[in-house]
């Protein structure tokens, strides 16, 4: 019995090459269209356009800035007072991420801001991850070679050979209980704060996985495929 209805089938579906092409090339081209957008060769952040926006002439920023371009992210350094404009740069696409620093390099390091992220609805939450890894990475390593910058611990002894006094200033900093502890408080705070900024009502919702779940849906939009299947079982009650 079931064999006789797999052959009825087979011979049903070899009447409607439509059908047939749609049942082997859909799949195809969803596992090639897949394939070529999971595929990357280099890191997910290379390339990315991000607008930094904090003083300009603040030595922090220019440094922070300095290290993105050397993991080669476009950086464009704009004044606080821009910051709309760099929003509004996330949905005509000049931006895909706005990043805020609210923070100046001779603040306390204990009173430092989350750095403020700008991003649009749609961006790809795997892009998204990985650019803030990058970012937390180089601010967090440009904040804190700032503080111990301005610590005001010195060598005088210009004498002794450059090698043994930067050892000697090390070795005071690491010492410093003070600054170990500021330190601490300072990784220990969040780093950054997401906001998702749609064009038409600006602030809104984190989107979910769902909404985010672009292959899910490809998936689903595959069961069409029953629809030309379900012609010829029309028609095969009509004859």
């Amino acid at each position: 019995m079931i064999a006789a209805s797999l052959v009825k089938e087979l011979k049903l579906l070899s009447r409607d090459l439509h059908g047939l092409a749609v049942l082997f090339v859909m799949p195809i081209t969803f596992m090639l269209i897949m394939s070529v957008a999971l595929s990357r060769d280099a890191d997910p952040h290379h390339g990315s356009r991000i607008a930094l926006v904090g003083v300009a002439d603040d030595a922090v920023n220019k440094q922070f800035a300095a290290g993105l371009a050397k993991d080669d992210i476009q950086v464009t350094l704009m004044q606080p007072e821009k910051l709309d404009d760099a929003q509004s740069g996330l949905h005509d696409r000049r931006f895909q991420l706005v990043l805020h620093n609210p923070n100046r390099a001779a603040d306390k390091l204990a009173d430092s801001k989350p750095l403020q992220v700008y991003v649009a609805p749609d961006t790809e939450p795997s892009w998204l991850a990985a650019v803030k890894g990058v970012l937390q990475q180089h601010y967090t390593e440009t904040r804190i070679n700032a503080y111990f910058d301005n610590s005001g611990i010195t060598i005088d002894n210009k004498k002794l050979p450059a090698a043994i006094r930067q050892d000697i200033q090390k070795k005071i900093d690491e010492k410093n209980a003070e600054q170990l502890d500021a330190v601490s408080a300072f990784l220990g705070k969040p780093m950054l704060e997401e906001h998702y900024l749609s064009a038409g009502s600006g602030a809104v919702a984190k989107p979910n996985a769902v909404q985010h779940s672009v292959p899910a849906w490809l998936i689903f939009g595959m069961f069409f495929i029953m629809i030309p299947l379900s012609n010829v079982m029309a028609l095969e009650r009509q004859t």
